[in-house]
């Protein structure tokens, strides 16, 4: 059986081996971002949708004010800052799925699962900008396995 925490963990873990290529800080792990990151995956799984918005228009801004988490990573301008930032996946467990770049793969294990919700990001510009960006410090991903999918929230400061 797959663990949700093992994929969180091992997606973590892989989402630092990806920056620490690029010569980026590793990005530690935030409890608060967590309890965000799992909060809008459980959602995403119990209204059967994939987005940054809910079907009723929450954003992640809204995630993060209702968690009272406050963000402000400082940016390369000086005085600038972000207020958070979020990458989602939805993978499928046990099921053949086609990836962008054509190649056909089954996710079984947690590992493959991590590994196949960062290379998406990768392959993803908005996604990848994302987990590439110098001036996050903190990070909480959260995954929940329903059925066959597999939801991932990645929640940045």
């Amino acid at each position: 059986m797959v663990s949700e925490r093992e994929v969180e963990r091992l997606t973590h873990d892989a989402v630092n081996n990806v920056r620490s290529v690029r010569g980026l800080n590793p990005l530690s792990e935030d409890d608060e971002l967590l309890r965000i990151a799992r909060d809008h995956s459980h959602d995403m799984s119990d209204r059967q949708f994939v987005g940054h918005s809910t079907p009723t228009g929450t954003s992640m801004g809204d995630r993060y004010e209702r968690y009272d988490y406050e963000c402000r990573a400082s940016m390369e301008s000086p005085g600038r800052y972000a207020t958070g930032g979020e990458n989602i996946a939805l993978l499928y467990l046990k099921v053949p799925s086609k990836r962008s770049d054509g190649k056909t793969i089954t996710y079984e294990t947690a590992r493959e699962l991590a590994h196949g919700a960062v290379w998406g990001w990768m392959n993803s510009p908005g996604h990848r900008e994302n987990l590439l960006r110098s001036y996050w410090r903190r990070e909480g991903i959260g995954a929940v396995i329903d059925g066959r999918r597999v939801y991932i929230t990645q929640n940045f400061c």
